[in-house]
Order: structure tokens, then C-alpha cells, then sequence
């Protein structure tokens, strides 16, 4: 039986591989590529994150994933890639009956399992007590039982001291100069949890499975991608986060055997700049501005209904309405997302940002709603987005077509993806304009993607980050659309446009 083993490096682009190999900050892969091994370009489509590029990889299927955070209208149900449940629902319901690549395999520190036998540090399957795998998924902890693990732990603790006292020393720093800490408390718990603690985890797992045949096994090292985000995709922490990642490949390789090892990429990151510190407000706050101009309607609570079908006499019902509307609303405004499915009702739209990119809702109908629409119930909303300078562009859907909506003009794509431009061809900015066209089109058309998509603008090398990142993906522009694939076999990419071809790579190994 052929074997592999695919290792992610989370966030690293195609262009970055190569630099943090000309900085010698990935020797062991160096030394691949002057053996048998080769790099590929490849392009991962959009939206160019972690559960579109995983969803496609692990299942051939990535049209239910629009980013992070989104929401499924016809389930009524706001579903979040941080929550395990919701990525335990998410793989339910959209990946049921569809084979996975690690089918008989093993999933490590992923979003989703790719029906794996069992998983660990995977988020769709961390909270899975129906599985009969569940409990067995946390004896990757039995490594803290073995010496020679916890002395390699030490020792990496030692090394990375400086990382946990460095929060502190900034803040000090900040109290006697103008200087503001580029970063925080939590992130750098997170940058020493999945730098050190889970890839070290992980990866004495991953050798174990190795010494046992397991056949198809998936690994992610995601200390890049939390330290790009934080402290860019070109600063000495992202780099240095390299350097670990290479030991612990050059680890696995030892104990290669006939594995068949894959090492790739699920996106790029793009240099970014936030758009608060451009524009002195946030994001969130702009939208909201935006929108309070405006009269929502809003579907009627369940006594509502019942006061309405009693007509003459709702009037009786009606302080019982007027008090479900008071909890509701104090709901949605206190506990916001706690209780923001029991308060599904109060909330005429939901903004879901997922870095540069933004899904934006609105819940006056289950159905996707068409620009013209918009256009009606949100006279000017459309301009006042697609002006802003921090907003690239706008896209929505007016039947079959595509409208994609820039302060420079605009696009309309049929459903051949054939484009009519009206002003500039803005789109040629941003990347490969008729890849792009291509991309944007399956991106709106996806079932659970927004009413209208909002991308940052992309100038100058730099995206502008719709939250406080200065390595950003999602959206388009630069390197976050460009990761790359490694291998000892040949691959033709030139020609993708969805990061769902890769899944051809390693399904066959099951035929």
C-alpha cells in the first residue's frame, strides 16, 4: 500500500518559501531541493484561507466556505471555524458522503479530519463524543509521560523564554516613550502555545503513526501564520518560527521509510496595514455607522406572529410581544454573540470578518438578495462601501450575474464568466484578471457566502486589514493568493484557480 504524509506549513507563500530559504532560516528543506525535491506556485482561489483551502484539500469541496466566520441563512445559524462545534456541524452537513483523503488515516492540529479514523488537535472533531474514537484522540497528552519528550520541551521552553517576557518589556517600554507594543498578552501565549508546546506535540505524535504504518496522515504547523499575522509575513518572529518548523520536518523525515511526504502551503499573507490606524475608526464601527442610517425590517419574534394572526384581538398579546422584543433586544445588545442565535430575530444583518475580506448579511430573508435589492432597501449603501478607500470592492449577486462594485468602476460577470467592465479594468490591480474573474464568480455564487463580499483595498504591496493584522489573507493582492506545493514529483498548477485541485494529489492513493 502506498503511503503519505502531507505537512502543512500554515500561511508561508511561494514567494516567502524562498526567501526564508535564501536567509537560510529553512536549511533541512534547502537540502531537499538540491536532492529530489521541487517547489510549485500554485493558486489557491478565494477566499484564500485555512477552511476553503482545507475543505478542499481534505474533501474536493470548498463552495460552503465563504471564510472564518459566516452564516448559513437557511439554517438560521451563525458558524464560527474557532468553534469546535460549529466545525463538528460544518463537516456534518456539508462533507457527509463525500470520501476524505484521510480516510483510514490520522489528522493532526487540523480544522477539519478529512475523514480521518481518528483525529487530534483537529477542531471538527475535538468535541465529537459520538465518535468511538473520541477519547483516544487525547493520548497524544501521554507524551508528557516521556522523558526525552519533556526534556526536547525544556529546552525549547528555555530558547523561547524570551518570547513570554517580551509582552512585558514592551509594555514597560510604551509607559516611558511613544512606543505601542505591536502586539499583545494573548497573542503571545499563542505564539509560545503553537510554536513550541503543539508543534512539539505534534510532531512526536505524527512519528509514532509513522513507526506504526499509519497510511494517510495530514499535519499542520501553524506558527507562521499566527506570528505573520501579528508581526508580518517578512519580520524576524515570522522567520524565526520557520527555523523551528524546518527541525521538526527534518525530524519527521528520519523516520520517513516509504512514505511518500508532501509539504505545502493553504495560503500566502500579505503585508498589511489595519484599517483603524488609517482611518481612526474600526471596521466594524464604519460598517455600523453605515447602516444606521438606515430603517431595517425585521422578521417578527413568535408572539409577534401570534398578535398579527389574531388581528382584533392581538391586542391582548401585545404586552406579552412587547416584552419578548425587550429580551430580545437585550440579548442581542448585552450578550451579543453568546446569545445571538436565540436572539436571531433582533439582528437585521450580521458583518462576519475574516481578516481582508467581509461577509456581510442581511436577515430580512433567507434567500441570497440581489444588489437591485439592496439597491431598494439601502439607497446609496452600495457607493458609500465601494468609495471608501479602504474597501477595494464590493460584489454581490443580481440574478445570474456577478457585480463587482470598485470607486474606479465597475464589473459585471454572466454565468460563463464573461465580464462587462464599466470605467477602469480595477480588477487588474489586485492579481491575474481573468483568474480573478473566475474566482470572484465562484466565491458569490457559493451557498453561504454574503449578501455582498467586501475586499480591502490592495496598493502599494500593502492590503488593508479589516482587523488589527499586519499579515493578512483572505482577500486578494500580493502573495496571500500564492502558497506553494513541494514534492519529488512533478505537478502542473499553471492552471489552477481553486486550491480543491490538490485533493487529485492525494485521493488517488486511495484508488
Amino acid at each position: 500500500m502506498k503511503k503519505f504524509l502531507a505537512i502543512q506549513v500554515d500561511g508561508l507563500s511561494y514567494r516567502r518559501l524562498h526567501d526564508a530559504l535564501h536567509r537560510e532560516s529553512m536549511p533541512f528543506l534547502n537540502s531537499l531541493l538540491k536532492k529530489d525535491y521541487k517547489t510549485f506556485r500554485y493558486n489557491c482561489g478565494l477566499p484564500s484561507n485555512t477552511p476553503f483551502a482545507q475543505a478542499g484539500i481534505m474533501y474536493g469541496k470548498n463552495d460552503c466556505i465563504p471564510g472564518f466566520y459566516f452564516v448559513d441563512k437557511k439554517l438560521k445559524k451563525e458558524l464560527k471555524v474557532r468553534n469546535p462545534l460549529n466545525m463538528l456541524l460544518v463537516e456534518h452537513l456539508y462533507f457527509d458522503g463525500r470520501k476524505g483523503i484521510l480516510t483510514n488515516g490520522n489528522s493532526y492540529a487540523n480544522i477539519f479530519s478529512g475523514g480521518a479514523r481518528y483525529s487530534r488537535m483537529t477542531s471538527s472533531q475535538l468535541f465529537n463524543t459520538k465518535s468511538k474514537m473520541f477519547l483516544k484522540q487525547f493520548d497524544i497528552f501521554l507524551a508528557f509521560t516521556n522523558i526525552k519528550f519533556l526534556s526536547r520541551l525544556s529546552y525549547r521552553t528555555v530558547v523561547n523564554f524570551p518570547l513570554l517576557t517580551q509582552y512585558a518589556y514592551e509594555k514597560v517600554a510604551s509607559a516611558f516613550s511613544t512606543y505601542k507594543p505591536p502586539s499583545d498578552f494573548k497573542y503571545q501565549i499563542t505564539r509560545y502555545f503553537s510554536s513550541v508546546l503543539l508543534e512539539e506535540v505534534e510532531t512526536s505524535a505524527i512519528i509514532k503513526d509513522m513507526k506504526k504504518e499509519v497510511p494517510y496522515l495530514y499535519i499542520t504547523f501553524n506558527g507562521y501564520d499566527e506570528n505573520s499575522h501579528h508581526q508580518g509575513p517578512t519580520s524576524p518572529a515570522a522567520f524565526d518560527s520557520l527555523k523551528t518548523i524546518d527541525r521538526k520536518i527534518e525530524r519527521i523525515f528520519k523516520h520517513r521509510a516509504d512514505y511518500d511526504i508532501y509539504i505545502l502551503s493553504d495560503h500566502g499573507h500579505t503585508e498589511s496595514v489595519p484599517f483603524k490606524q488609517l482611518y481612526g475608526t474600526s471596521f466594524h464601527k464604519f460598517v455600523h455607522d453605515t447602516l444606521k442610517a438606515y430603517k431595517h425590517e425585521r422578521k417578527p419574534h413568535l408572539f409577534e406572529r401570534i398578535e398579527k394572526k389574531m388581528k382584533a384581538t392581538g391586542i391582548f398579546m401585545k404586552p406579552v410581544s412587547l416584552a419578548e422584543k425587550g429580551i430580545h433586544r437585550t440579548w442581542a445588545h448585552f450578550f451579543k454573540s453568546l446569545f445571538r442565535q436565540s436572539s436571531w430575530n433582533s439582528h437585521p444583518y450580521f458583518l462576519e470578518v475574516s481578516d481582508d475580506v467581509a461577509n456581510l448579511y442581511f436577515n430580512f430573508s433567507d434567500e441570497k438578495i440581489t444588489v437591485e435589492e439592496i439597491d431598494r432597501r439601502y439607497p446609496e449603501l452600495l457607493t458609500t462601501l465601494s468609495n471608501h478607500p479602504g474597501i477595494g470592492f464590493v460584489v454581490g449577486m443580481n440574478g445570474d450575474d456577478v457585480h463587482v462594485h470598485s470607486r474606479y468602476g465597475t464589473a459585471i460577470i454572466n454565468k460563463d464568466n464573461q465580464p462587462i467592465f464599466t470605467g477602469e479594468r480595477f480588477l487588474k490591480n489586485f492579481g491575474d484578471e481573468k483568474k480573478l474573474i473566475s474566482q470572484l464568480s465562484y466565491f458569490a455564487r457559493m451557498r453561504n457566502s454574503g449578501d455582498l463580499i467586501l475586499f480591502g483595498d490592495y496598493s502599494n504591496g500593502d492590503v488593508i486589514s479589516f482587523i488589527n493584522h499586519f499579515g493578512s489573507h483572505g482577500s486578494c493582492g500580493g502573495e496571500q493568493m500564492h502558497p506553494f506545493f513541494m514534492s519529488t514529483k512533478e505537478h502542473d498548477f499553471s492552471q489552477t484557480t481553486n486550491v480543491k485541485d490538490l485533493y487529485d494529489v492525494f485521493i488517488k492513493y486511495h484508488e
